[in-house]
């Protein structure tokens, strides 16, 4: 989808009210000079962007959003933001008040919105591999197991149809069988370099996947609207970073920040071994559960080790007996370890 004309962008990566608009898309309107951005404001339109259409959002909502909270102007293939409003605006993490932004960047109305800025088409090309009828919901996981709304996440499926096309139909996924589902698609799927955009969506993904499975070891950080509350500045670091390249690295990184995360929302750490950079990344530095994250799976567990050390992410039961040993922690025995 590279092929048609891109415009600067801003991507939708957070919203402290609305996270379920993550991955809504903005443009500057074709032949404007500026526009502003503001609460309830609809100067700056919101869309979700697909092959074959393009359905309009209502403006973005947030307390701490002034009715003119940011001008935007184009400028090239960036754009040129102010603030003007008075919620502070922080860019790549810097705090600044007039500033251009280039794709790849990431700016942050702390405790509101997180954009992330893209070159994209305003108008996806028409699919012709893709069947509309595998379609996902907006930002859900599809059959063939991926995540994302953006141009190559697009790409990426009409490939995967491409490739299953000569295999026996397969039945609409769920999270326990997408990847199974097109094998052939996974390491495509996987890969979240050439699409950083889809970041906030597998997060999203990898989280409620966790609420899922580990409700009670997960259940302060969940609303009554069953989204996972997660702060902005982590998103941001994952855009910002390096590492973020796959799902797995992902969910490492999650589990680490659920398990120093001291109130009801999963923040980033400020441990720098807990986010290790580099475009050459392949594993990730050992960081032991927490004392207190190491309790609370014991307990969710009714003090199995072997179900304990699988919801901590351990390889083996040994290394949560090491844990133990180490935190002076004692586990019931029980027959199935």
């Amino acid at each position: 989808m590279g092929s048609l004309s891109a415009s600067p962008a801003l991507v939708l990566a957070w919203s402290a009210v609305e996270p379920h608009r993550v991955g809504e898309v903005a443009f500057v309107p074709e032949g404007a000079k500026d526009v502003t951005f503001g609460r309830g404001r609809d100067d700056l339109m919101f869309v979700r962007q697909r092959p074959g259409s393009i359905a309009l959002r209502p403006p973005l909502e947030g307390d701490g959003i002034s009715r003119q909270q940011l001008r935007l102007r184009p400028s090239g293939e960036g754009l040129e933001i102010e603030r003007i409003g008075r919620c502070p605006m922080l860019v790549n993490g810097e705090r600044t008040d007039r500033v251009r932004v280039e794709a790849g960047d990431a700016v942050l109305l702390p405790s509101n919105v997180l954009f992330f800025v893209v070159n994209r088409p305003r108008v996806f090309r028409k699919l012709t591999e893709f069947s509309f009828s595998d379609m996902p919901r907006f930002g859900e996981i599809d059959r063939f197991g991926i995540v994302g709304e953006s141009p190559a996440a697009w790409d990426l499926r009409e490939a995967a149809s491409r490739a299953d096309r000569t295999a026996p139909a397969a039945p609409a996924a769920s999270v326990e069988t997408a990847a199974p589902v097109a094998a052939h698609a996974a390491p495509m799927a996987d890969d979240l370099q050439s699409r950083r955009e889809d970041v906030p969506l597998v997060m999203r993904h990898v989280l409620r996947d966790l609420a899922r499975t580990n409700p009670n070891f997960l259940s302060r950080f969940i609303t009554e609207r069953g989204e996972v509350r997660i702060d902005g500045g982590l998103v941001a670091s994952l855009l910002r970073g390096a590492i973020a390249h796959s799902m797995p690295h992902i969910e490492r990184i999650l589990w680490a920040a659920i398990s120093e995360s001291v109130d009801d929302t999963i923040a980033h750490s400020p441990e720098p071994r807990s986010f290790p950079t580099g475009p050459r990344s392949e594993t990730l530095p050992i960081v032991d559960p927490t004392c207190e994250r190491v309790r609370e799976a014991l307990e969710s567990c009714h003090g199995s080790v072997a179900k304990a050390a699988r919801l901590l992410g351990l390889r083996t039961r040994y290394e949560l007996y090491r844990l133990l040993k180490k935190y002076k922690l004692e586990a019931i025995p029980r027959h199935d370890d």
